[in-house]
């Protein structure tokens, strides 16, 4: 069972690179992003953001134009994320979109589920890679940060002060 799950993700690790350094090559174009926001699913045009807070989901967002898109297939999107030092997996979701607007935009957001549970401060990378019929495709990686929230770093430092002015009042008074 385990080198089942291995060997599988091995593969989808290897099509992902392939698809990375294929980036862009094909001819389905996202007309806006992709890009990561902490705006969420029903945002019109999200605003691009890199930076997260402690208490922010990060989403990734992309739009394309109904008139680019092969109404023939479905698109199918792989949604990849890591996180850490050195890029551990985190999750992988496989979508298949087959219902389209009838005209203009078609806007997909992809966001961890278990986000609190997964959230690690540091550097996180999320892939997208996409397939609209024959030789329509795209991918590229995204990159971004989680950083603390300035609460818990206006503790740590008051705590810090605190232990270093309780060891200079010891050693002056007992010393």
């Amino acid at each position: 069972m385990r080198k089942k799950v291995i060997v599988g993700l091995v593969m989808i690790s290897f099509l992902s690179m392939v698809k990375m350094a294929k980036a862009f090559n094909g001819d389905l174009f996202p007309s806006l992003g992709p890009y990561m926001t902490d705006e969420g699913p029903f945002v019109e045009n999200p605003q691009e953001k890199n930076v997260f807070g402690w208490d922010e989901k990060p989403y990734a967002f992309i739009q394309f134009a109904i008139d680019n898109l092969n109404k023939g297939y479905p698109i199918e999107m792989v949604w990849v994320w890591y996180s850490g030092e050195m890029w551990e997996w985190v999750s992988w979701e496989y979508e298949v979109i087959t219902n389209f607007p009838e005209e203009g935009k078609l806007n997909l957001w992809n966001s961890l589920d278990n986000w609190e549970i997964h959230k690690k401060i540091g550097e996180w990378i999320m892939e997208v890679n996409w397939w609209n019929g024959e030789k329509r495709e795209g991918g590229i990686s995204l990159g971004f940060t989680v950083t603390p929230e300035p609460v818990s770093s206006v503790f740590f430092l008051l705590g810090f002060f605190s232990l270093f002015g309780v060891k200079n009042f010891r050693g002056k008074n007992f010393g």
